[in-house]
């Protein structure tokens, strides 16, 4: 069933892959929500953890470097959340499956904050990362597939600038709240704005842009029926992927092993990236401003990352990410002020792109028909990989007593991983690219 990838430049030749964000109004309502999905995903159960970790060391009076490897067992207990997520999401509705996680996400983040044993942190920890994961990524990356099969890439630059977003603002604000009114009280706010959130999106939102009236990518009737695969709805059963053909399958592993790794340095990072920058000798107070700023600017590069994607295709723009961001590991582990400043803006400009690729990515390759049905699958394994960041970092620390451990191992990671990428195409079982082959073909034979 695999589809051989026409030689000519699709990007350029194709009505359809054009880089305008022509997505018309309820293309951009979604990303909107998508944005702000990914936002307090970030802060919640990742960035947001440079001050609740310590701040629940203190409280509790417990090791810092036990609080960081809570987050490996709760992100491996995840999974069968991630698992269930998607299944409900194709038996009842995407749009409606995230909705209900970013109410959610809300509840179990003031569970988290309020804990008041190590136990009652991790189950808030452990469902926070759950329903977190299950709104920016398991229904977000659903709706995705179905509304922008061919501009996914564009859609996820715009989309994961909510990432970027949260690392400049949420920090900071969260920081200050804390100091304000304690863990416990300041959580409030940002949890009844996800709550408030929720309750739109339930109403708003729909599983595909046929609901609306409108077809995928918001092309012309024209277009669509030029570039675009003719794909009739399916039951989940007559699906050609079965999981039995997913497992066995090498792209499957080396797809997923791709992304989740990607995505395991960048959460290894980005969760301690504060503490590590008080390693190298700024203040807690430097490092939360230095991160801000720098991730102001990651917004631009989340929207670059797009664009650069969808010119050159998914996986060549992973292949740039991985030499970018290896870079700006090496920078840090000079262990230098310039080296600091050099990685933190290369870091931050790439916190949005690894989130790009994890939808971008099965998006390509299997396409949107397959994807609904390959996508929880996919993400349980994704998942799998990225779930160990914890318990490198609480390693790191409670062993070396510093985070460059981690840095070095992640580094080694990613190397590996440029190198799997070669065995990786774009639209390898993608029936779009056949229809775009015989389209290009069209056009050269007149």
């Amino acid at each position: 069933m695999s589809i051989k990838n026409s030689t000519q430049d699709r990007n350029t030749k194709l009505e359809s892959r054009n880089a305008k964000s022509n997505f018309g109004k309820w293309g951009w309502i979604f990303i909107l929500f998508h944005i702000n999905a990914y936002f307090f995903q970030t802060g919640m159960a990742y960035d947001g953890q440079n001050i609740v970790a310590p701040a629940i060391a203190k409280l509790l009076d417990i090791p810092y470097g036990n609080v960081l490897a809570v987050a490996t067992p709760c992100a491996l207990i995840a999974l069968l959340g991630y698992l269930a997520m998607g299944k409900l999401s194709q038996k009842i509705s995407s749009s409606k499956i995230f909705g209900s996680c970013m109410i959610l996400i809300g509840i179990s983040y003031i569970v988290m904050c309020n804990a008041k044993s190590l136990i009652i942190y991790a189950i808030g920890l452990c469902c926070t990362i759950i329903f977190a994961n299950g709104a920016a990524y398991v229904a977000g990356g659903q709706i995705v597939a179905a509304w922008f099969p061919k501009k996914r890439d564009l859609v996820c630059g715009y989309s994961t600038m909510g990432c970027n977003l949260s690392s400049a603002l949420y920090i900071p604000l969260l920081a200050a709240a804390v100091v304000a009114f304690g863990l416990g009280k300041g959580s409030l706010l940002f949890a009844g704005c996800s709550i408030v959130l929720g309750i739109l999106s339930l109403i708003i939102l729909r599983d595909t842009p046929k609901e609306r009236g409108i077809l995928p990518d918001n092309v012309s009737p024209e277009v669509f029926k030029k570039e675009y695969a003719e794909v009739r709805e399916v039951k989940i059963e007559e699906h050609y992927w079965t999981a039995s053909k997913l497992f066995k399958s090498p792209i499957f592993w080396l797809a997923g092993l791709t992304v989740g790794v990607n995505m395991m340095a960048t959460s290894g990072i980005m969760s301690q990236l504060v503490v590590r920058n008080m390693e190298l000798g700024l203040t807690q107070a430097e490092s939360v401003a230095l991160m801000s700023v720098i991730a102001c600017i990651g917004v631009f590069g989340s929207w670059a990352w797009g664009i650069i994607s969808q010119k050159i295709g998914t996986v060549p723009s992973i292949r740039l990410y991985l030499v970018w961001y290896m870079c700006g590991i090496v920078a840090n582990l000079t262990g230098t002020r310039a080296g600091l400043y050099i990685s933190v803006f290369i870091i931050g400009v790439s916190i949005g792109a690894a989130a790009n690729f994890v939808i971008a990515l099965p998006t390509s390759i299997w396409g949107s028909a397959e994807f609904k049905f390959v996508w929880p699958y996919f993400y349980f394994l994704y998942s799998s990989c990225t779930a160990w960041y914890g318990l490198v970092n609480g390693t790191a620390v409670n062993l070396a007593g510093s985070l460059k451990a981690a840095y070095i191992f992640f580094l080694v990671l990613l190397i590996i991983n440029l190198f799997i990428t070669k065995f990786i195409k774009d639209g390898m079982y993608n029936p779009d690219y056949q229809k775009e082959t015989e389209a290009l073909d069209s056009k050269k034979d007149n």
